[in-house]
């Protein structure tokens, strides 16, 4: 019998007559328990010691069973072990373009600057949303120097009102074809494709998406918009998607809160 069991010998009998008969102390469980039992502070000899065994065994059985659930987290979890240590594992999203060559942004507005549900009022006329964090970042792009247009199928007063006010000088409306008003601009501003970043979200801003530099839309984007861009922002169209993207150029010149201009409208 193995040596480890504390089951053997004189010494058993001896603690059986002591008991009258009953079996006492270590009976039935192996040494390596015992030793098990000490490490965890438990005595290695008490009063009903057969069913403290027995409790014990059940909870190095617990024990592994936490820890074997632990390492299946953190094997079905990458981020796991980072979190414990307090580090932020999740990625922003960056624009993998140079953005030097960028002199030129234009936009669309349906979509980009405003969300693709726009409600009417009695008359008919659609009511657009305009985002307060994308109008920050639009004027403070025109103040540092960011040439800024706006070509758009809508047309609307509430647009041009809105955005010139903004320090976007040249908004052009009513474009049924949007890529013949793109090529017209750039040639009238010597522009070439590679300057111009282009924020655009559904199948009328495609023709100009496969020849601008960098193009961006937004995360509601149609899927062939998404294909062909540059960049697909975490923001929603109307819901911060030109500010995620003209902060990131601005970002990229030092030309973000580098002056007084950053702190006023």
């Amino acid at each position: 019998m193995d040596k480890r069991w504390t089951s053997d010998g004189a010494a058993s009998k001896e603690k059986r007559n002591q008991s009258g008969g009953k079996a006492v102390s270590n009976l039935m469980f192996p040494k390596v328990l015992h030793d098990e039992r000490q490490k965890k502070g438990f005595p290695r000899k008490a009063k009903g010691d057969f069913l403290g065994g027995i409790v014990f065994f059940v909870y190095l059985c617990t024990q592994k069973q936490i820890e074997r659930k632990g390492t299946k987290t953190q094997s079905h979890n990458p981020g796991y072990s980072a979190s414990l240590r307090g580090i932020k594992t999740k990625k922003t999203r960056m624009i993998k373009y140079d953005l030097s060559k960028i002199t030129t942004v234009i936009f669309d507005v349906d979509g980009v600057l405003s969300e693709n549900t726009i409600p009417m009022d009695l008359n008919g006329n659609p009511i657009r949303t305009m985002n307060v964090k994308d109008g920050y970042a639009i004027q403070l792009a025109a103040k540092q120097g960011i040439r800024l247009a706006i070509i758009t199928g809508g047309k609307c007063d509430s647009i041009q009102y809105r955005y010139s006010k903004l320090g976007v000088n040249d908004i052009f409306m009513g474009c049924a074809v949007k890529i013949e008003k793109y090529r017209e601009y750039c040639r009238q501003n010597n522009l070439k494709d590679e300057e111009v970043m282009f924020l655009g979200d559904d199948i009328p801003d495609y023709e100009i998406m496969k020849i601008a530099g960098c193009t961006c839309c937004p995360s509601d984007a149609c899927q062939e918009i998404k294909s062909i861009s540059t960049y697909v922002s975490p923001a929603s169209g109307g819901n911060g998607f030109a500010r995620d993207v003209l902060e990131q150029l601005l970002k990229s010149r030092g030309l973000w809160l580098s002056s007084a201009k950053a702190f006023g409208w």
